[in-house]
């Protein structure tokens, strides 16, 4: 053999042997019921449809192992090259799909720590980059979903993150950010919905009825006293809070029944997303009136 085809057969060989140490010594995602992390983070890329309840206890028997996979992922960075077209033909870039980072996986891991609570707890700095993150479009969704979930893990009292919620006048996209971040905590944030409700007030921005709205669906608690609120916005000349406001009753499921002739009305809404927003939630408020109606 001559020199020089040794030299191709020992780093060939040394290859090799890197690339099987790197798979034996590589940790290997957890799994559960047989399916891998991956796969329970987001289920539909793999044709299942598992619910958030399984997502949960999946999450609950792989906490602490499941960790460090997601601090991986939260250490994601979008391409330079599509930052540098986002910020120097902003309006351009917003319209074409492929510079939108769907394979973003920060907001997937955000919404596993944030369920598997205490034992996320070595992912706080990475949660805090998270929570301050300005590098994709999407980061105005990860920042609040970030931001709740610290308040989980490190069980921060609520009240100094929902008082400013009354200060409608603030900042508006501040006001979102902590209207989504309240949201995230579901049923967990129930003191919210009184500020919540008054944030719909016919004076306040309508941006910012909107994201009340929004964020009393994500919180889904205390229908006595938004469940009429809500269904009086369903008449609204605005198409986005029309729209917002039942997609937030639907939610309620069938403590939403006192907006049912309201919802009713909104199936022959002049917009196509209304339509559909009303015709999904009558299913979810009364499936069987719904199934009668031919509704399914």
């Amino acid at each position: 053999m001559t020199r020089r085809k040794r030299v191709v057969f020992l780093l060939t060989v040394g290859a090799v042997a890197a690339a099987l140490l790197l798979v034996i010594c590589w940790p290997s995602e957890p799994r559960y019921q047989g399916k891998s992390l991956s796969y329970w983070l987001e289920p539909w890329r793999y044709g299942g449809g598992e619910s958030e309840e399984s997502l949960a206890k999946a999450l609950e028997v792989m906490s602490d192992r499941a960790v460090p996979h997601l601090i991986k992922r939260l250490q994601w960075r979008p391409s330079r090259w599509k930052q540098e077209l986002r910020q120097y033909l902003p309006n351009w870039a917003a319209n074409i799909s492929w510079l939108r980072d769907r394979e973003d996986p920060r907001k997937t891991a955000v919404h596993a720590l944030h369920l598997i609570g205490d034992a996320a707890a070595p992912a706080i700095p990475y949660l805090e980059a998270a929570s301050a993150a300005n590098d994709t479009p999407g980061d105005w969704e990860l920042r609040p979903a970030a931001g709740a979930a610290l308040i989980r893990i490190r069980r921060e009292p609520l009240a100094p993150h929902i008082g400013p919620l009354r200060d409608t006048d603030t900042d508006m996209s501040k006001w979102i950010e902590r209207a989504i971040m309240i949201g995230y905590l579901g049923t967990n944030a129930a003191a919210a919905v009184p500020i919540l409700v008054q944030a719909m007030d016919k004076n306040n921005n309508e941006i910012i009825r909107g994201y009340a709205v929004k964020a009393l669906g994500m919180v889904h608690s205390h229908p006595e006293l938004c469940v009429g609120p809500l269904a009086e916005m369903v008449a609204s000349p605005a198409l986005d809070l029309r729209q917002k406001a039942i997609d937030s009753l639907s939610t309620f499921g069938r403590d939403a029944k006192p907006a049912w002739q309201a919802i009713l009305q909104s199936l022959n809404d002049s917009d196509p997303r209304v339509r559909v927003s009303a015709t999904n939630a009558v299913k979810e408020i009364d499936p069987d009136r719904a199934k009668k109606m031919g509704i399914q």
